[in-house]
């Protein structure tokens, strides 16, 4: 089943929930509701909770719903930092989609997908404790050479941002980039000058313990059907494609890659959204040299659609689903994944009985392409196992 996701897919994007998980014994698991979206007059405090959480220094958390910047207590004390499309013509951005970055000197950036000088996405900051100001607004030029629909940003190790941009670019494929607190924006790799074939669209990346990036594109490889890849970039920009997806027959080495981590040893790990022996996607791991090696099939019952994913301390890999499981209405699970591959299941939403105590579809089976229905507000959790 081929799924183009692109940037109006980008734009569907709807995280049901925010989760931490912490790993201790499963028999301690705990699932607490830390907050409510929607309880403010005029749902000033946003709904629809987009991304991930971002801890600052301080230990706050920061996020963001559709149409606002948020902090976060451990104990679930919400701040609204900012409300997008606040001036005229969204001169301000609009739908922030990507979760915020709290850099190091205490100010948050971010970006937003849509809106700007130019409708086609904005970079921000937000000073501590001042305001917000855009300081880039894409598509500044006829074709969006500079890029279009930006996500997620990261600060490298040595202090400078980066970030994607889905569309734009000089080859319209998307591009990575890098800016300054001032705003000024250097394009670092455009993607398909080759036709695509390196990957098209990037969806998230991180910088390893090498230096180097590496990341993930929802389009695009030499894979069938379009399925996307996992590249590396060092910082002098040279650019390798290290996987294809849907290389192998019936995409059973997995397709449309949703998460990739590092893991201690060095072996990278992720997920797919679709793909695998049961077209419910996969669990992987990867050389640096990029030989792929597929640990799990999700089958539906354990989940479906795996998405964010990360190493705990215990050395085991926690993530999400956006859908399957045994709760009602397939809502999807939290599941806990061993280097070697025995996925367990910690969690299924929508399994307690008051409708929507625990709803709201946790994961992002890629720009969630399974229909999976959320409430109109959305919740912030903790999860504790």
């Amino acid at each position: 089943m081929k799924r183009n996701v692109n940037a109006l897919g980008a734009a569907l994007r709807l995280y049901a929930t925010i989760l931490t998980v912490g790993a201790a014994s499963l028999a301690a698991q705990t699932f607490t509701t830390l907050y409510n979206f929607g309880q403010t007059p005029q749902d000033l405090d946003g709904g629809l909770p987009m991304a991930g959480l971002a801890q600052a220094v301080d230990g706050s958390f920061y996020g963001s719903t559709s149409s606002t910047i948020f902090r976060i207590t451990p104990s679930g004390v919400l701040t609204t930092l900012y409300d997008f499309c606040s001036l005229s013509g969204c001169a301000d951005g609009q739908y922030p989609y990507a979760a915020p970055l709290p850099a190091a000197n205490g100010d948050v950036y971010g970006t937003t997908t849509a809106g700007g000088a130019y409708n086609q996405g904005t970079v921000f900051r937000i000073p501590r404790n001042g305001m917000l100001t855009t300081i880039y607004s894409f598509c500044a030029q006829p074709g969006c050479p500079d890029g279009a629909r930006p996500g997620a940003l990261l600060q490298a190790a040595n202090g400078e941002i980066y970030g994607i941009t889905a569309t734009g670019g000089a080859f319209f494929g998307g591009s990575i980039f890098k800016i300054t607190p001032s705003g000024t924006l250097t394009t670092v790799y455009n993607f398909c000058s080759d036709g695509c074939a390196a990957g098209s669209s990037p969806t998230g990346f991180f910088q390893a313990a090498n230096g180097d990036f590496y990341g993930t594109t929802s389009n695009g490889g030499t894979g069938s059907e379009n399925s996307g890849a996992i590249f590396k970039l060092t910082l002098n920009g040279n650019f390798t494609t290290l996987y294809s997806f849907c290389s192998q027959a019936k995409c059973a080495d997995g397709q449309y890659p949703s998460s990739l981590v590092q893991a201690t040893n060095g072996t990278f790990y992720g997920t797919t959204s679709t793909g695998g022996h049961r077209q419910a996607g996969i669990f992987f791991k990867m050389t640096p040299a990029g030989a792929l090696t597929v640990l799990h099939n999700f089958k539906d019952t354990d989940g479906a659609g795996p998405g964010s994913l990360f190493q705990a301390t215990d050395g085991n890999f926690y993530g999400i689903t956006g859908g399957g499981g045994s709760g009602s209405s397939y809502g999807g699970t939290i599941f806990k994944a061993t280097p070697g591959g025995t996925v367990t299941t910690l969690y299924n939403f929508c399994s307690q009985r008051r409708r929507g105590a625990d709803r709201d579809t946790p994961g992002h089976r890629r720009e969630f392409l399974r229909n999976n229905r959320t409430g109109r507000s959305g919740l912030c959790r903790r999860h504790g196992l």
